[in-house]
């Protein structure tokens, strides 16, 4: 079943668009579809550079709240967050695999457990107010 607006398809025994309230048709065929013929023309408003990017755009008016509420230091979220780091980082099509075993040899001995690391890194950026 489809509707004749916006084109969506539905499962059968739906009969009514939920967006419109259109009744659904059984296939949409040039005579039952509704298309716009005027000559408006899309305006970019912001280029996005990322999928990352994308998702987070309305994310910065929650973030400037947070900060603004626990006191933080930086309400731009986008000098906290990068999203194309990100992309960059969990984006890739295979996993990485590292070996420590060339940098023991050259004496970098010293190590820590990466949970710890995380408990660490999230300790100093409370103290730094940088996160709540």
């Amino acid at each position: 079943m489809f509707c004749t607006v916006c084109e969506a398809e539905y499962e059968a025994g739906i009969t009514h668009c939920p967006d419109d309230n259109t009744a659904l048709v059984e296939r949409l065929t040039p005579e039952n579809t509704l298309h716009d013929l005027s000559e408006a023309r899309f305006v970019e408003l912001q280029k996005l550079g990322s999928p990352a990017e994308a998702e987070m755009v309305n994310d910065h008016a929650v973030w400037r709240e947070i900060a603004t509420r626990h006191k933080l230091v930086e309400a731009d979220l986008g000098r906290i967050a990068s999203p194309w780091h990100t992309d960059l980082d969990l984006g890739r099509p295979i996993e990485v695999m590292t070996d420590m075993a060339n940098s023991r040899r050259l004496g970098f001995t010293a190590w820590q457990a990466t949970e710890d690391s995380f408990y660490d890194l999230f300790s100093e950026l409370r103290a730094r107010l940088l996160i709540p």
